[in-house]
């Protein structure tokens, strides 16, 4: 019975021994590094604006295009704010009244948009989609023989949506549509809205 006991304490003792060097010998582990979230990323499309109704005429406006620029980070998983720049370009078609065209020549109309967006994510993996807007200010421009070259400064709001999928962990493609309106337009003394719908394709790269 007497050795069975000193078996049982020597190994005892033994495990004891492992576990003091085992304590001994541990590191903790740093705490992953967290990203900071942010992220920059540059985009571009097409676009299709309304007329543009003043009083007594409108101006009948072709499809244009538009590019534009963001930078943003991540408040949580699911929100996200960005800063946008971008900028639209369209071709006058014709001016008409209700009866006849009007005496405009070939001009164009551009917009400059510069707005603070707020975006929700729905995180699914590889992919996610995404809803939100934005408000700010945008310049209206209109240059024709009837407008020459003048320009409008006003309040302007986006709605949108899309889609942003992964190619790298911090490389994205982002599919997406927008609505963007800039009401209460003031040109050549004659008030209009500008808006327009527009479907664009961007890359973002975190850092």
């Amino acid at each position: 019975m007497r050795p069975l006991l000193l078996c049982a304490a020597a190994a005892a003792s033994l495990s004891l021994a492992a576990g003091s060097a085992m304590s001994a010998d541990y590191e903790p582990q740093a705490e992953p590094t967290v990203e900071s979230g942010w992220y920059a990323g540059f985009f571009g499309g097409a676009s299709w604006p309304r007329d543009m109704d003043f009083e007594g005429f409108k101006l009948d406006l072709d499809s244009g295009y538009t590019v534009g620029g963001v930078v943003g980070s991540h408040f949580f998983d699911y929100l996200r704010a960005e800063v946008e720049a971008s900028y639209a370009r369209y071709d006058i078609d014709e001016c008409v009244t209700s009866t006849v065209k009007c005496a405009v020549s070939d001009g164009d109309v551009s917009a400059f948009y510069l707005l603070g967006n707020l975006w929700f994510d729905f995180n699914l993996g590889s992919f996610s989609p995404y809803l939100g807007g934005g408000i700010g200010a945008a310049r209206v421009d209109v240059d024709t023989s009837t407008f020459p070259d003048d320009n409008d400064w006003g309040f302007a709001f986006q709605a949108g949506a899309g889609v942003r999928f992964g190619l790298t962990d911090a490389l994205q493609v982002d599919v997406g549509y927008r609505f963007k309106d800039v009401p209460d337009l003031s040109i050549d003394s004659l008030e209009t809205d500008f808006q327009s719908h527009n479907a664009q394709i961007g890359l973002t790269l975190g850092f």
